[in-house]
């Protein structure tokens, strides 16, 4: 890794060389100054136009970051054909035909980007696509590669997907903030198999909307509609708001979890209202391994009590991100827990019951 800020002739940087990264306010850069065995070039936050003139940027490179000082245009033909991974940078200049490389398979283009894109500008080869957060344009069918298989929309993007619009071949969405279209039969592709939803989607499930591939469901903070049938393939669960799941909640039915096998469940509680309540595993008809919870505000502060409610729950096993904890009960006393890569301890309850916090829980 090369970092500078001093101008770069040819001959300056050793062939042995084959990733650069460009420190804050370098500029310079000519014909030649880039080795050939450079497969790795990261810009930065510097404001080179790689595009002024040809051989700049040689022909051996694989992955490119323009940077977020690069606000130009790309042009044709400037890009190499080696390219196979390239992030655009601050442009907000559309996209021509033909101006990016055949042999791309990974695409992020940068936060500044709105415009529309036409059908077939993107390569055919892309299989990981995101778009910055401005990005807020029409995806019609044709627009998004036929080999697209994971695909995450900016934060900002709400424009509704027509049918056909996401290609067969997608397995990873994130629909991103803001969507809050309704879902409806044939939008989503049926070989999907991860689907993240937005703060601001807060429709019901409609029946057949979600595909029977899918096996990751992630709901947003907002969300508290009715789930109805998930789909049989469905293994695991995320959702942000504690009330979705209480045993009162019209959010679901006896029969929301009768065909699916969840296997991991999420709370993602980043909202401040969450409160105590960790579901059963007797709502997901006992199938539940792994219990996971997230930016868990009473973690911290009642460790203990969510232990104690974490076991009521049933669930074999518990994860909590925040102080990187793993949990076995081993009955309603003691717990196995690890609590770093090479410790594991046995918990007497009875004998923590008083402290609060978690970290001194397990010290």
């Amino acid at each position: 890794m090369v970092r500078c800020r001093l101008p770069i002739e040819p001959g300056d940087i050793p062939d042995s060389i084959t990733d650069i990264t460009l420190s804050t306010g370098f500029n310079q850069l000519k014909p030649g100054s880039i080795p050939r065995n450079v497969t790795t070039l990261n810009l930065g936050q510097t404001k080179i136009n790689l595009f002024d003139q040809p051989g700049i940027i040689p022909d051996s490179m694989e992955k490119l970051w323009l940077g977020e000082g690069h606000t130009d245009a790309i042009i044709p033909g400037r890009l190499p054909m080696s390219l196979t991974m390239l992030h655009t940078g601050y442009s907000n200049h559309p996209i021509l035909p033909g101006t990016l490389p055949r042999s791309l398979t990974e695409l992020h283009i940068g936060h500044t980007f709105d415009q529309v894109i036409a059908p077939g500008t993107l390569p055919s080869g892309i299989t990981t696509l995101t778009f910055g957060s401005q990005f807020n344009s029409e995806l019609v069918p044709g627009v998004l590669p036929s080999s697209l298989k994971t695909l995450k929309l900016s934060s900002i993007f709400n424009k509704e997907l027509s049918i056909g619009a996401l290609p067969a071949t997608l397995q990873e969405l994130d629909l991103g903030f803001c969507y809050s279209h309704q879902l409806v039969r044939g939008v989503l592709p049926d070989n999907l198999q991860s689907l993240v939803l937005g703060r601001l989607y807060t429709h019901p499930m409609l029946p057949q909307a979600l595909p029977q591939s899918l096996t990751h469901l992630s709901l947003g903070a907002a969300y508290l509609e009715s789930l109805g049938i998930l789909p049989e393939s469905l293994t695991s669960l995320s959702y942000a708001n504690d009330r979705l799941l209480r045993p009162l909640s019209p959010c679901h039915t006896p029969d929301t979890f009768s065909q699916c096998r969840i296997q991991r469940v999420t709370l993602n509680a980043k909202c401040r209202e969450a409160t105590q309540y960790l579901p059963p595993n007797t709502l997901f008809h006992g199938h539940v391994q792994t219990l996971v919870l997230e930016n868990y505000p009473y973690f911290k502060n009642n460790g203990y009590q969510t232990v104690l409610s974490y076991i009521d729950t049933q669930i074999p096993n518990f994860i909590q991100t925040d102080q990187n904890i793993m949990i076995r009960p081993l009955d309603r006393r003691y717990l196995l827990a690890k609590v770093s890569k090479s410790r594991l301890v046995i918990v007497d309850l009875a004998n923590v019951k008083n402290k609060s916090s978690t970290l001194t829980l397990f010290d």
